[in-house]
């Protein structure tokens, strides 16, 4: 119950350093405002004067509100400190590849007060500092693992929509537009996420980007194959010249043959990826049933020799799912 201590009096600590800063501010301000002189009382000629002047315009001081300044604080501080983590590109990268509007900083803000409140869930059901340790494993691993399905299913969802879309913009091309026309009929015809995708293509160059910044960004932002040699394409073109309507062509029927082998492989080996999954967490869902219905059943392996067997256990379990994924996606990934 210690740590649980420790970690209460660590949030009242930072929650009163960011209230003391706040309050400092305002002080300041406060103190710099009454610090000013008022100004002279005009009299004698000066008085004639100044009445006949226009009297100027009421300078309106807009002062944001408390919880505005806060968020402003803390997002500064926020940013400040998820650039300084080596994977903040990678983190920035996902956070785009799946479609979320959160900045780096405010996902890792989400990502601590996750892990925070999990340990201290842990700890208060089963008054354990193993429990503690638990929760701060399990709290960025499932984070990253949210993170990681909504990626693949955006990915998913665009590959779905992508054949049919670089068809249209082949077909626009045929009648006479142009590429970023053609683009912009996508963006309007198309649901999201393809049609979002080809609008902000759209507004990037209409932004003032050039066009390979902005097929640069559309790559960053997916992930997928497809996605690449269409941009190859457009680049090879823009630079070369060629006909980049028969190239689509070709590509769209070289990328539609894919998906149906693709389609095929995975129905062959869906039985043995249900099997990977389920092989993997039947350990773990059998050991958080016991400790949640009798945790005085799974008391014995709460000590020294019973923690260095869960966690031989739950290496080798690791490592066999990572094996066993990684066949599979070299089957079906190609």
């Amino acid at each position: 119950m210690s740590g649980l201590a420790f970690l209460g009096i660590a949030s009242a600590v930072i929650g009163l350093v960011m209230l003391g800063v706040w309050t400092s501010l305002e002080w300041r301000d406060l103190r710099q405002a009454e610090a000013q002189p008022p100004p002279e009382s005009p009299g004698g000629e000066d008085l004639d004067v100044y009445l006949q002047q226009e009297p100027p315009e009421a300078e309106i001081e807009v002062r944001e509100p408390l919880l505005t300044s806060l968020r402003q604080l803390v997002d500064k501080a926020l940013s400040s400190w998820a650039g300084r983590i080596p994977t903040a590109d990678r983190r920035s990268i996902a956070l785009k590849q799946a479609n979320l509007n959160v900045r780096p900083g405010e996902w890792l803000f989400l990502e601590v007060a996750w892990t925070v409140l999990l340990c201290i869930g842990l700890g208060l059901r089963f008054g354990s500092l193993v429990m503690l340790l638990v929760g701060l494993g399990l709290g960025p691993i499932s984070t990253q693992g949210l993170l990681r399905i909504l990626r693949t299913r955006r990915e998913r969802l665009f590959e779905s929509q992508l054949l049919d879309a670089m068809a249209n913009v082949s077909a626009a091309m045929k009648s006479g537009l142009g590429l970023l026309q053609a683009f912009s009929r996508v963006a309007q015809t198309f649901p999201d996420p393809c049609g979002l995708e080809f609008r902000r293509i759209t507004r990037d160059v209409e932004l003032g980007l050039d066009q390979s910044t902005a097929l640069h960004n559309f790559v960053e932002r997916n992930s997928s194959d497809d996605v690449r040699l269409l941009v190859i394409a457009i680049r090879v073109h823009h630079l070369a010249g060629g006909n980049l309507t028969a190239t689509l062509d070709r590509q769209i029927d070289v990328i539609r043959s894919r998906l149906k082998l693709r389609g095929h492989v995975r129905s062959l080996t869906a039985q043995v990826r249900a099997s990977a999954v389920i092989l993997s967490l039947l350990p773990v869902g059998l050991t958080g049933i016991l400790l949640v219905l009798s945790p005085s059943y799974f008391a014995p392996m709460m000590v020294t020799t019973g923690i260095t067997m869960l966690a031989g256990a739950g290496i080798s379990i690791g490592m066999g799912a990572y094996i066993m994924q990684r066949i599979v996606n070299s089957v079906v990934q190609f």
